[in-house]
């Protein structure tokens, strides 16, 4: 069972490390088109980026019984989701506004849905257009 646990964190943790690296990219971005995801969908990859390699470090302590010193799992989860996941997340979300602030958005590409929320930003208004026809 320890071993499935070990799997699962792992592909989420590869998972969430591939949103995460998407969306630093798109911060620093000085790309023509620039989709930013919403607040609350960059702070859960940044969160499951945080927690689900402690979690699995904490099943292979337990399962070897390895002396590492890595805490009690409810203070370390709790740090890590409640402070740590949303600082990070604010710091990217802000820094990938920053960067479209002369840019214009294309309201046609937003996408909003229960569980994901996204804006494009292009750097003029034919591009808009032309990102409306493409997808059409």
């Amino acid at each position: 069972m320890n071993i499935v646990r070990l799997v699962v964190y792992t592909l989420v943790t590869l998972l969430a490390f591939y949103q995460v690296s998407d969306q630093v990219v798109t911060a620093f971005s000085n790309e023509d088109i620039v989709k930013i995801d919403g607040l609350i969908n960059i702070w859960a990859s940044n969160a499951m980026l945080l927690i689900f390699p402690y979690l699995a470090l904490y099943v292979v302590k337990e399962q070897f019984k390895l002396p590492l010193p890595i805490g009690e799992i409810n203070k370390v989860g709790v740090v890590l989701l409640i402070i740590v996941a949303p600082l990070l997340s604010l710091g990217l979300y802000s820094q990938a506004k920053s960067n479209v602030t002369s840019y214009i958005e294309c309201s046609e590409q937003r996408t909003f849905t229960s569980r994901y929320s996204s804006r494009t930003y292009a750097i003029s208004e034919d591009m808009c257009l032309t990102l409306v026809e493409e997808s059409s």
